[in-house]
This record gives structure tokens, sequence and C-alpha cells, in this order.
């Protein structure tokens, strides 16, 4: 041990040999030749900062909490901020103790939510002003619907964009819109109700509650009403 008239200096000259400290006559504290530190026994308290370059853990880690928490490795008994990048190899699960469990999609342009395979997007979910809540599937990529835990489509939206209900594919020929009763009754095949608004008395006081039009706004163009079997 030295003193330099500023420092007190305790010095190992070896270059294999540990600098160690005991209490108890146990060790406590080890600092290795090549200036490794190494607390063996005990807890360490830090009443300040403390900063690293890099670091790990060997076991559980908690944050704002005063013992670790032993149902999860890493426990955050506050909030975190990420700025960067995040990849999570596992589920995600979001809860909240009470009220709805959320997610929060930020950005400048809105919010964008992305579902990919192997890399590639199949379909997205994105919402902000000037675009709505828009809800897309990618590139020669189809829209099904399923209801009541059924792994059979109850409709579905193509990706030329041809729409059908009642049914788990695509509208036959070339009709846009397919409807298909989906009653188990011999009897019973109702497949479309439409309402029209308020309770007008006659026809003349409404505007039709539907509508025959051809697209073609020029004279002599037809629209068809069909009747036929499947």
């Amino acid at each position: 041990m030295s003193f330099d008239g500023n420092n007190f200096t305790i010095v190992s000259n070896s270059s294999s040999a540990n600098l160690k400290l005991q209490t108890n006559s146990q060790d406590t504290i080890t600092i290795a030749a090549n200036g490794n530190l190494t607390h063996h026994r005990g807890n360490t308290s830090f009443a300040g900062t403390v900063s690293m370059s890099s670091g790990h853990s060997t076991g559980r880690f908690s944050v704002l909490l005063g013992s670790v928490n032993g149902s999860y490795d890493f426990y955050n008994n506050g909030t975190s901020y990420l700025n960067g990048q995040t990849i999570i190899d596992d589920v995600l699960k979001v809860t909240h103790p009470s009220g709805w469990g959320e997610v929060h999609l930020n950005g400048p342009s809105g919010g964008d939510l992305i579902f990919q395979d192997n890399g590639v997007n199949y379909g997205e979910v994105y919402a902000g002003n000037g675009h709505g809540m828009v809800l897309k599937a990618h590139s020669s990529q189809s829209m099904y619907f399923l209801t009541d835990g059924n792994a059979t489509p109850r409709g579905a939206i193509t990706s030329a964009g041809k729409f059908a209900m009642g049914r788990s594919d695509a509208p036959q020929s070339n009709f846009v819109l397919q409807l298909k009763s989906i009653s188990a009754g011999a009897n019973d095949a109702r497949t479309l109700f439409v309402e029209g608004f308020s309770s007008h008395t006659s026809i003349g006081s409404t505007g039709p509650t539907v509508a025959l039009q051809n697209s073609d706004g020029s004279a002599n163009t037809y629209t068809k009403l069909s009747f036929q079997t499947s």
C-alpha cells in the first residue's frame, strides 16, 4: 500500500495473482490480475448511477422493485422506453389490471400493423388522417371471414374485388357480389333483406330501395334482373 499525497493505492505486482478482500475469514471481493472483479457474498447497493459499456445477468433482474420477481426473468415495476427497433422472438401478451388491454400504434402518418409469413407481407391494418381505417390484403391475396371458431370461411373478398357471403369460395362466373342462404331448413331460403329508411306510405314519396343501373351513361344501355336455378 502506498500514499502519494492524494490517493491510497493497493498494489499487486504479480501478473497472475489475484487481489482479495475477505470478511469473516471468507472471500468477499476478488480483483483478478486481468482486472475482472468478482463479488462473492452478500448484496451490493449503489446510492448513485451505475454505468457500464455492456453487461449481463445470469439470474433474474428487477427494476423499481426491492427484490427479484420469482415468475419473470426481467421485471419492470415502472415504465419502459425503447428508442430503437425491438424484436420479440416469442408470443407477445398484453394485459391490463382493469378495463381493456390496449396496443397503441402512433406514427406521423398513423398506425400500421403488418402481417408476414417468412418475411413476406400478406395482410395489413392501418389507420390515420387522410386514410381512415384500412383493412388490406397484399398482392394476389384474398380476404376471408371466419366466425364461431369455424375453419371454413363464411365469406370472402377475392383479390379481384369480388365479394361472397354465406359461401367459402369466390362468387361464380362474372358476379361481383353473391349471397348464399345458410339456413338448413328445406322451406327457408331467405338470403337478403333490404329495409328502406323512415316510414313512407307510397312509392312516389321515396327514392328506390333497390336500384338497377348500368354504369354506362350513354343511351340504349340496359340492366337485367334474372331468376334462375343453380
